[in-house]
């Protein structure tokens, strides 16, 4: 049916509907108790999910549209609503992702043989240390054509196949209401891959393949000897409140596939009689010592130092795989892995899938953390050099590693190799001193704040002499746009110095060639003619040329600023020397995220990193709110230098539409630029309003040729982005876990080190 029909049809009803919006009773099926002071439940028993029965009577067969909104412990979740159809019969899952204090909605459909119905609102955690509250569910009574409509118009939003068809067309190729149905569940089922249940079923699809490779890794490896000197000593800091965890963390070092040369217990005087009884119940275990942290730089002989913490294990290939990466690569000095933590039943959960080496994120958050083999020397390096190295604490000595050395000397084992105990304190002091030191290290003219959440920061970088800044904007009519676009600079922009380069496409609308007659007045707007067919890269290479300011800012017409900084916190990024394209936070105007960053691969070549995420969700391991690397970021709001815009040869005319931005943010890496995203430039894109979706025949026929210029040029390096984690699906743009060891082909096995064309 048309969707306008359906529409009119479903106002018609709207009187009717009153009628089926039930907010059923829910009745607690767990052992739970409320706090008085917050109105939380929580759970009593350590192993009791919580769980509701929804009672009401009047719920009949049909299709409905659940709205949820939950308050729990955490930031975020999923809410699992279970049908029961009884013994010998399925149950029926539906999840609903949330954000706490905003609504989720989701259709469901409730079939004749449902006997009850369960909602678990906060599916897959068990414990006293889950709390929540219900503030709303309510069950909306949907006819069968409009529910249809709704998950159409989803499909449409959430699946890239489906982008650009109509309503009747994706019918077509789904063919029928069931399969409709299961396409639009399979848009929320990716929301739960780093659920306990989601990621138990990635180890199982996943590891047993990394372990047929370590198989054969073990046979290597055994004819690979370091020399003198260059062996693992394993250290564990301990003080008298972790030696219960001890017993855990030995048995993991001491089971290791490749067994570390020495063990190091760092202990204070105070509590070394304690320590003395717990190495004696490892005494067949003969290189286990006991030292205070100021022995280990002279007692430890091995060249890596690996830091690992009470509680905390070392997967049994662990130290394998670092030897291996040694014989790869042996001017490695900081080598890391992938780590997952443990619960309370020792059972693995929440996987951390991280970037290859990332330095600006590591100046954000301590993304690496744990399974770190750090070079000794290199150490004793940077404690020469002043730097006050805290053993005990995983932060202080990458930074101090860091600091030493370069980008080829830093190696990302992309398996979890460390598992990380729930049990462990969790800290976050001030290390603002210890990132102050790493910058004067650098002879960086920088100040350090505080970031958006605990052990996080930020670093704003000063701008002693202001380069002058060249804004091009290419339009063609969309005057409403292109005048909000324009207002919001000038009157939202606190940077001193820029000029707007408004680049006019044949514009033939009368409303946008007056706008663009005023602004031929305006002192701080030149108005430039692009007079041939539009072609995006060869408009910005020619206002490029004309550009009076050492910087480029490629802006959209149907980009609107929200905040005065903008354009100071992009510019003091991309006037850092080893630093190529900077790209911004965009919103879509109802506050989702449009853009943080281009992922590589997704979809065939890229998609936009946390694409639809609600605007305050903190993103996967924090990253929507982190000063990032990344390998792309969206022309559609890009600042750089103009020598670099110039040293990558602009932006390729064989791009009229698509990827330009992609190809030039490559082009810019390959010259040996770091890319880098950050979430303190933030503004609203009105996406595709001035040129459209490919919607016809001849777009979609330019897109795909696009799609094959990028796929032939970086195909090499496309499928394995150093921004991200080859564990991470490549069909969605939400980090959630790969379902397949293929989505889009073989991976590539390419690296930044040998970009080419």
């Amino acid at each position: 049916m048309n969707p306008f029909l359906a529409n009119i049809i479903h106002g018609l009803c709207r009187p009717l509907r009153s009628l089926t919006m039930r907010q059923p009773g829910l009745v607690p099926k767990s052992e739970l108790k409320k706090n008085n002071n917050t109105g939380l439940f929580s759970v009593v028993a350590h192993d009791c999910e919580p769980c509701l029965e929804i009672k009401d009577p009047l719920l009949l067969p049909g299709w409905y549209m659940v709205e949820l909104r939950v308050t729990s412990s955490t930031t975020a979740g999923n809410a699992l609503i279970l049908m029961d159809y009884g013994v010998g019969n399925d149950t029926v899952e539906a999840f609903l992702p949330y954000t706490n204090d905003r609504q989720t909605k989701r259709i469901i459909h409730i079939g004749r043989q449902c006997r009850n119905m369960r909602l678990y609102p906060v599916e897959g955690r068990k414990g006293p240390d889950i709390g929540f509250i219900v503030n709303h569910l309510r069950f909306v009574r949907l006819l069968p054509f409009y529910a249809r409509e709704l998950m159409l118009a989803r499909l449409k939003a959430r699946d890239p196949e489906f982008q650009s068809m109509d309503h009747r067309e994706i019918m077509s190729i789904i063919g029928s209401t069931p399969q409709l149905k299961t396409r639009y569940d399979q848009t929320f089922f990716r929301h739960l891959d780093h659920g306990f249940l989601g990621y138990q079923t990635w180890i199982v699809n996943h590891e047993p393949m990394l372990n047929h490779n370590q198989k054969s890794l073990s046979k290597t490896s055994k004819n690979f000897t370091l020399s003198d000197g260059e062996f693992f000593t394993v250290y564990i800091p301990v003080d008298s409140a972790q030696e219960k965890y001890l017993f855990r963390t030995l048995n993991s070092v001491t089971s290791q596939t490749r067994p570390p040369e020495e063990i190091f217990l760092v202990c204070s005087p105070e509590n070394r009689p304690d320590l003395e009884k717990v190495v004696h119940k490892f005494s067949e275990y003969q290189k286990i010592r006991l030292i205070e942290a100021r022995e280990l730089p002279s007692r430890a002989r091995g060249r890596f130092l690996v830091p690992v913490y009470p509680g905390d294990a070392l997967a049994p290939n662990a130290l394998e795989q670092v030897l291996e990466t040694c014989r790869k690569n042996p001017a490695a000095c900081l080598i890391y892995s992938d780590h997952d933590h443990l619960d309370q039943q020792g059972r693995r959960v929440q996987p951390s899938f991280k970037p290859d080496w990332n330095p600006d994120l590591l100046l954000s958050h301590n993304y690496i953390f744990c399974m770190a083999a750090l070079d000794r020397k290199t150490l004793l390096s940077a404690s020469h050099s002043g730097w006050d190295t805290d053993i005990k604490c995983s932060y202080s000595m990458l930074l101090a590693c860091t600091a030493m050395i370069s980008a080829h000397q830093v190696e990302h084992i992309t398996q979890v190799l460390y598992h990380r105990s729930q049990d462990a304190a969790a800290n976050s002091p001030d290390y603002s001193r210890k990132l102050d030191m790493w910058l004067q290290l650098k002879k960086q003219n920088a100040a350090v704040e505080s970031g958006p959440f605990p052990g996080t920061w930020r670093i704003r970088y000063a701008l002693p002499a202001p380069p002058m800044v060249s804004i091009i904007i290419p339009t063609r009519d969309q005057a409403e746009y292109l005048e909000k676009c324009v207002t919001s600079i000038l009157e939202n922009t606190d940077y001193p110095g820029f000029e707007i380069l408004i680049v006019d496409n044949q514009s033939r609308q009368k409303a946008a060639l007056s706008l663009l007659d005023g602004y031929r007045r305006h002192p701080l707007i030149t108005v430039l003619t692009w007079n041939s067919p539009f072609n995006y890269s060869l408009i910005n290479n020619h206002a490029a040329d004309r550009a009076k300011g050492g910087m480029l800012a490629l802006l959209n017409n149907d980009i609107e600023v929200m905040h005065s900084d903008w354009l100071t916190e992009m510019v003091s990024q991309a006037n850092r020397p080893d630093i190529g394209c900077v790209g911004a936070k965009l919103y879509y105007p109802d506050g989702t995220i449009q853009h943080g960053g281009i992922i590589l691969g997704i979809m065939g070549v890229a998609g936009h990193s946390h694409r639809f995420y609600f605007g305050n969700h903190p993103g996967y391991e924090m990253r929507l709110n982190l000063v990032q690397n990344l390998s792309a970021v969206t022309g559609a709001c890009l600042v750089m230098r103009k020598e670099v815009f110039q040293e990558a040869g602009g932006l390729e005319a064989d791009l009229a539409v698509a990827y330009n931005d992609v190809d030039l943010c490559l082009k810019v890496r390959r010259a040996g630029y770091r890319n880098l995203w950050t979430p303190f430039a933030r503004l609203y894109h009105h996406e595709s309003k001035s040129r459209g979706t490919a919607d016809t025949p001849k777009k979609k026929l330019l897109l795909q040729k696009e799609q094959d210029y990028i796929k032939e040029k970086w195909g090499h390096i496309l499928y394995r982005d150093p921004g991200y984690n080859p564990n991470l699906t490549l069909q969605f743009e939400d980090f959630s876990l790969k379902n397949s060891t293929n989505e889009f082909g073989a991976p590539g096995t390419g690296t930044f080190a040998d970009l080419k064309p």
